[in-house]
């Protein structure tokens, strides 16, 4: 019977394929990998802070804000 073995996937082959992605890409990966890394601390509850709750959202204050910045 044939041993099946997976290819060796190793640090240069990783850098290179970091280093062919756009630049646009590579910072909105960056940008998702160091909000993940802020959610895991418990002293800033980022998904708290992002949410949109509907009883501190209203259409009074989004229109203020809107409006105020003309």
């Amino acid at each position: 019977m044939p041993v099946v073995t997976l290819p060796q996937f190793g640090a240069t082959r990783l850098r290179s394929y970091v280093f062919r992605l756009p630049l646009f890409t590579r910072g909105v990966i960056l940008v998702i990998v160091l909000l993940w890394v802020v959610s895991l601390q418990k002293i800033w509850d980022l998904v708290q802070w992002g949410a949109l709750i509907p009883k501190e959202i209203g259409l009074a204050t989004s229109m203020y804000y809107l409006f105020a910045s003309c």
